[in-house]
C-alpha cells in the first residue's frame, strides 16, 4: 500500500498533504501538485466532477453497493493515464486492502463514533482552506456543480474507513519506532519493509473469510460492468451485489 495514502498528516500544506488519506488523495501530486498547471486545472475540474458522479451513483443504488467506489476509482486512476486494464487492477488491489485493514483494524478496537469522524472531517476542512492551492480546488469543485465541503461530507463513510485506518499504522508505527519522535533514514525503510509485509499478511488473513468472499463476488461484477461499458442505471442495478450490510465487522 502507498503510504502517502494512509499516513500523511491531517496539517501539511498542499491539498495533496492535508488529504492524504482521504479521496481527494487518490492521485498524485500529478494532479494536485502546489503548481497548478493548465492540465492540473483540467484533472482537478476532472476530478471534481467524478465525487459528484460518485455521490449520484450512491444515491441510486444505496449505500451498501461498492459499485460507485469501484467504477469512480478506476475513472481517477485513468486521470493518471492508466489504461482502463490497469485502473481496474489497482482499483481492486486498493479496494481489497482497504477492506483487509478495515476488517484488520475494527477487530482489534480501533473505532469511531459518527460524531468522532464528523470532528475529523470538520477539522480537515478547515486546515484545507489554508492550503496553497486551495483557491484552485474550490473553482474546480464550483465548475463541476458542488463545493470541496460537500465532497467531504457527502462521502463520510468512506473517510470513517479512511481514518480508522490511519489510526490503525499510525499505532502500529508507535510500536514499532518505541517511542521514538523520528525514524533514522535506516529505520524508515525497515519500517515501511515491516508495514508492507503487515498489509500481505493482513489480505491473506482477509481473503480466508467470508467477508472476503462477498467482497470479490461483487469486484468481480463491477470489473464486468465497467469492462463492457455498462452505465445504465437499471442494468447496474441487475448485477449489483448488496456488500457493506453483508460485511461482519
Amino acid at each position: 500500500m502507498n503510504i502517502k495514502k494512509v499516513c500523511l498528516p491531517i496539517c501539511a500544506v498542499t491539498i495533496a498533504l492535508i488529504l492524504g488519506i482521504s479521496i481527494w488523495s487518490v492521485t498524485n501530486q500529478k494532479v494536485f501538485g502546489s503548481d497548478i498547471t493548465a492540465n492540473n486545472a483540467d484533472n482537478l475540474e476532472s476530478f471534481a466532477a467524478l465525487q459528484v458522479e460518485k455521490s449520484d451513483l450512491q444515491d441510486k443504488l444505496g449505500p451498501n453497493s461498492i459499485y460507485p467506489e469501484f467504477r469512480i476509482n478506476v475513472e481517477e486512476e485513468k486521470l493518471l493515464d492508466k489504461s482502463q486494464a490497469e485502473a481496474i487492477s489497482e482499483t481492486e488491489n486498493e479496494l481489497l486492502e482497504k477492506e483487509a485493514l478495515y476488517w484488520y483494524a475494527t477487530n482489534h478496537g480501533i473505532q469511531l463514533s459518527e460524531e468522532e469522524t464528523q470532528q475529523r472531517i470538520e477539522a480537515a476542512i478547515t486546515d484545507a482552506k489554508t492550503a496553497e492551492n486551495y483557491d484552485e480546488v474550490a473553482e474546480a469543485c464550483k465548475a463541476a456543480g458542488t463545493t470541496f465541503e460537500a465532497t467531504m461530507r457527502e462521502n463520510k463513510e468512506t473517510y470513517k474507513k479512511e481514518y480508522i485506518i490511519n489510526d490503525l499504522y499510525n499505532a502500529k508505527l508507535a510500536t514499532f519506532n518505541e517511542g521514538e519522535k523520528q525514524l533514522s533514514e535506516e529505520k524508515l525503510s525497515a519500517w515501511e519493509a515491516y508495514w508492507d509485509d503487515f498489509v500481505k499478511t493482513t489480505v491473506s488473513e482477509y481473503e480466508k473469510t467470508k467477508n472476503f468472499a462477498i467482497l470479490d463476488k461483487a469486484i468481480s461484477k463491477n470489473k464486468v460492468l465497467i469492462q463492457k461499458d455498462i452505465t445504465d442505471i437499471d442494468r447496474v442495478k441487475a448485477s449489483d451485489i448488496s456488500v457493506f450490510n453483508k460485511l461482519n465487522y
